[in-house]
């Protein structure tokens, strides 16, 4: 994977990380805009689909750590630890 997008209109190079928020919003549908001729170019659906996945998990994978930490300060882990960990 290239890190430059080719402008279809005008053959320049398009820069895919202009700026650190761009790797994060490209995930979201950002569009990249060339800058000579304004050509807008959506990053594709299965990178779309792929990023908002590794976003969910991940969220969902912090959540998880928390909420076993929050049961252990509880001293509440010893059975639902068994059963949380067969879901």
């Amino acid at each position: 994977m290239s890190i430059y997008k080719e402008c279809e209109v005008c053959k320049t190079k398009i820069n895919k990380l202009q700026n650190a928020s761009n790797t994060f919003l490209l995930g979201f549908g950002k569009e990249l805009v060339c800058k000579k001729c304004k050509a807008k170019y959506k990053a594709n659906s299965l990178f779309i689909f792929l990023y908002s996945i590794f976003n969910d998990i991940l969220i969902l994978f912090i959540l998880w750590n928390y909420f076993m930490d929050l049961l252990e300060f509880f001293h509440l882990n010893t059975n639902l630890k068994i059963i949380f960990s067969i879901v």
